[in-house]
């Protein structure tokens, strides 16, 4: 301990009022403060002291220790039962050596290596497609002889739906590290504005059909108060959310449209194959990659989420009878979205549960916890890992909190809080068991 025990109760007294100060059997200086003074600046006054001499503080309600104070009315003095505070000091347990970013570097080539490799196999399914729908005008026109057909696929502009796959890769390919990277760096600018250090994202290579398991930092210093935790909490996803939007309004209009007349030969074209050739050989254009018309509201693994949905329909209405490609671009939307949907729920270390225990006591947001992780596997038991990760986190008796875990967060944050959990909601792609595997 770099000061003695009686200068460290003149520092503490500078910020606080101390009805008793000592030295736990551990050796942790302790001082006991009553809870009707002002905690939130004189605690960041009391810490920016504290680093000089690389200490922090901790400041927590004593529970069930009645203080021994009066507050006295205009008619008569009244006992007020309620817990006193306590700051304990410690030693700072930051790192003092400064990791190298190569480990950082690696991690990113991975994970653009395998998001590229995904958005291949994106890329090669949607060209595909454009592909076949090219060939089967000429195919209906050549049958039937329909100028609607032909008239339809140049207002589609199915002639040029397929486009080079190294750009299409590229695009769908950065369009998901800007969702994912500029989420990590939502925490990272917020942390370093507020005065908190932290380390450099670190990316984590996945496999299709994502292609990554998004990416994280570490906290390197504890965050100051429940103000500072909410903030923490709030910028990744609120990032994220809007570069997803964003994304999603451009790849919207690089998708094209299969139009009515093309819908209706091809159902025409699948019921004589069934009728002509029999199940196999129908079955066998659908693995070559030819879409269905009759088995497409079935065999679509992506359910898209409320929003996705709904930005679509006001957007890029589909007319009637009329199908809609869905373009790589769109599909990064579809992930940034997952990303957004999985942080937004508060359990744990999550996003949203830095948020939660921000106003929430320990006990209180480990009750939240457990009920936020049984509602995402009941929105999908895909989700079941997931949930079971994200409890993994925390600590046995819930989330540590902030050092000053008793001053109150500003009231308008509870507000933006309720308006995330209405984005988690939106948000989150009600997925089927099975389909991460």
């Amino acid at each position: 301990m770099p000061l003695s025990f009686e200068e460290l109760r003149r520092i503490v007294e500078r910020h606080f009022i101390v009805f008793e100060a000592y030295m736990e059997l551990d050796g942790t200086p302790t001082f006991i403060l009553p809870s009707s003074q002002e905690t939130k600046i004189p605690f960041q006054n009391l810490m920016e002291d504290l680093s000089k001499y690389d200490l922090i503080a901790l400041l927590r309600k004593s529970e069930g220790l009645p203080q021994r104070y009066r507050i006295f009315t205009d008619y008569a003095p009244l006992e007020k039962e309620e817990p006193e505070l306590v700051i304990k000091i410690f030693p700072n347990p930051e790192p003092k050596k400064t990791r190298h970013p190569i480990m950082n570097i690696l991690l990113l080539i991975a994970t653009i290596c395998t998001i590229s490799y995904t958005g291949l196999q994106k890329v090669q399914s949607y060209n595909l497609s454009g592909f076949l729908y090219k060939n089967f005008t000429l195919y209906v026109w050549n049958t039937y002889g329909d100028p609607l057909v032909l008239i339809s696929s140049f207002i589609g502009d199915l002639w040029g739906w397929y486009g080079d796959p190294a750009f299409t890769i590229t695009v769908f390919t950065i369009s998901l590290l800007a969702i994912i990277g500029l989420h990590e760096m939502g925490h990272y600018t917020i942390s370093r504005v507020r005065g908190q250090k932290a380390s450099l994202p670190f990316f984590i290579p996945g496999f299709p059909p994502i292609g990554t398991f998004g990416a994280v930092i570490f906290q390197r210093t504890p965050t100051l108060n429940r103000d500072r935790l909410f903030e923490l909490g709030l910028m990744g996803p609120l990032t994220g959310f809007i570069i997803t939007l964003i994304i999603l309004v451009i790849s919207l209009y690089l998708t094209p449209f299969v139009y009515p007349p093309i819908v209706y030969y091809q159902a025409v074209f699948e019921l004589q194959i069934l009728s002509k050739y029999g199940s196999d050989i129908y079955y066998s254009l659908l693995n070559a990659g030819f879409p269905s018309i009759f088995l497409l509201p079935y065999s679509n693994p992506y359910k898209f989420p409320l929003l996705y949905e709904t930005i679509v329909s006001l957007l890029r209405p589909t007319p009637i009878f009329t199908l809609m490609a869905i373009h790589p671009m769109s599909w990064a939307a579809w992930i940034g979205m997952l990303v957004t949907g999985l942080n937004l729920f508060p359990i744990g270390m999550l996003d949203a549960g830095h948020m939660a225990r921000s106003f929430l006591s320990q006990k209180q947001q480990l009750i939240v916890s457990m009920v936020a992780a049984v509602s995402m596997v009941l929105i999908s038991d895909a989700y079941l890992l997931m949930a079971f990760f994200a409890l993994f986190t925390m600590s046995r008796g819930g989330h540590p909190g902030p050092l000053d875990d008793v001053s109150t967060i500003a009231k308008w944050k509870i507000i933006v809080f309720a308006i995330m959990m209405v984005i988690a909601v939106i948000t989150i792609p009600p997925l089927g068991f099975g389909y991460f595997f």
